[in-house]
């Protein structure tokens, strides 16, 4: 394995080392591996993971729309306190400082 300027390879990633003429696996024992072998092959072939739960698909929808909702009231947040900056001395308020404090303390933790 080498990149396309020609220099050799030799880095470890997660618990792979992956060399010029090899490819090998550390295991629990410092025992290499050889991830080549047939028998390594057959085992990730017939390796199956289980199905997500119910209960923590349902929990990840819950997450991501409450991320969208916090999303959107930050991002109306952050645009009334540059309303409120910009605002010009001696006209009338389009926002106030009450009404800034207001969305801000709506953004959940």
């Amino acid at each position: 394995m080498s990149p396309r300027d020609g220099s050799k390879v030799g880095a470890v990633v997660n618990c792979f080392e992956i060399n010029e003429s090899n490819l090998t696996m550390a295991t629990a024992s410092d025992h290499p591996v050889d991830l080549q072998s047939s028998d390594f092959e057959t085992f990730f072939r017939i390796l199956r993971l289980p199905q997500r739960p119910a209960e923590i698909a349902a929990a990840a929808e819950k997450l991501k729309a409450s991320k969208v909702e916090r999303d959107k009231v930050q991002s109306q947040h952050q645009e009334a306190g540059k309303l409120l900056a910009n605002q010009r001395l001696g006209e009338a308020p389009s926002v106030t400082h009450s009404d800034v404090d207001a969305l801000g303390a709506q953004i959940a933790p």
